[in-house]
Formats: structure tokens, sequence, C-alpha cells
């Protein structure tokens, strides 16, 4: 297996930010149409944005196309992304 697969990130959200982003997965989930109803959601899905960039080397790389496209082929069991 690929080590990269292996690796993994912690991330720290508030009380706030993690019921905030559960209802917007949840609703996603349920109308599989990702929208941003309001201003909370928005400023919830940019802090993660933030704390992401703090851990992620990937998006800094040059080959990062490739290492996003692998990344989507694993999560999705190998299946055509």
């Amino acid at each position: 297996m690929n080590t990269e697969a292996l690796d993994s990130i912690s991330l720290a959200l508030s009380s706030d930010e993690a019921l905030v982003f559960f209802e917007t997965l949840a609703r996603f989930r349920d109308t599989n149409s990702l929208s941003v109803t309001d201003q909370a959601e928005e400023q919830t899905l940019f802090n993660l944005l933030c704390l992401l960039e703090q851990q992620l080397v990937g998006p800094f790389s040059k080959d990062y196309a490739g290492l996003w496209a692998q990344a989507k082929a694993r999560l999705s069991g190998g299946a055509n992304v």
C-alpha cells in the first residue's frame, strides 16, 4: 500500500465550527448538493481551509495535480474520478 494513504493529519475545530460543519455535511448527504446557506457556514469552511493550509504540503507541490488525482483514486477505491 502507498504510504501516502497511511498519512494522517489532525484538525482542531471549535465546538461551534464542528456543529456548523456537521450540519453542512449532513445537508449535503441528504440532498447530494453542497451549498453554503449563510455567513456562519462560509466562515466555517474558510476556517477549515486555513487549518488544512497549515497542515498540508501537497497543495504547494509542483505535482499537486498528480497528488490530488492519486488521492481521489485511493478514496474512490480506484474507480475513475
